[in-house]
């Protein structure tokens, strides 16, 4: 064998092992993005069950990104990419303040999550009450909350329910005629006996 040929041989074997190490990492990255999108898959088969919306916002942009949008508030995602300037509009203004309060105090870091339930119109302009829960993920240099990752759920249901139910109670209460209240197998729930007019006085 030639000096000349000595050296492209190596060469060749060079670019050989290169092309099997990439073919190999190739691979390796194709069974890692197919991994990722199972996992993406079950996660969002999984929010899609708990019907919870994500969302993620960037405090210095006012930026932000959700799922379940339409869902929950029967908007187009591209209607609310700005949680202050598209999304504050919506809140209902008795909300206003006890959210601002939570937001602040998590903020500050006297609250280890923020957590509060308001009002936000519907798209089809009826109120739905929401749950939001959030925390702080990043801060800047200056330790100011730049990020906020958190979960939303329209909790309107249980709002409803437990209005009903408190009207129930009052009008327990205040029955002018005995009332028993048994479960399916005639066990006593509850009892309340009717007061006289005169015994009101």
């Amino acid at each position: 064998m030639s000096s000349v040929a000595a050296p492209k041989a190596e060469l060749r074997a060079i670019q050989a092992g290169l092309e099997d190490r990439v073919a190999q990492r190739s691979l390796e990255l194709d069974l890692a993005n197919q991994a990722l999108s199972k996992s993406e898959a079950r996660l969002a088969l999984a929010l899609k069950a708990s019907e919870l919306g994500l969302w993620d916002w960037n405090l210095q942009t006012d930026e932000v990104h959700h799922t379940q949008l339409q869902e929950l508030f029967g908007l187009e995602p591209e209607l609310v990419t700005a949680m202050l300037r598209h999304l504050k509009p919506r809140l209902h203004p008795e909300d206003v303040p006890a959210l601002k309060r939570a937001l602040v105090e998590h903020l500050k870091g006297r609250s280890e999550d923020y957590q509060i339930e308001y009002r936000v119109r519907h798209g089809d302009g009826h109120w739905v009450w929401i749950e939001d829960r959030g925390r702080a993920v990043e801060r800047g240099e200056n330790g100011r909350v730049v990020r906020m990752v958190g979960t939303r759920r329209n909790i309107s249901v249980s709002k409803h329910q437990e209005a009903q139910q408190q009207l129930a109670a009052t009008v327990f209460e205040a029955a002018s005629e005995g009332i028993v209240i048994f479960d399916p197998s005639y066990a006593l729930i509850a009892a309340q006996s009717g007061l006289l007019p005169s015994d009101r006085l």
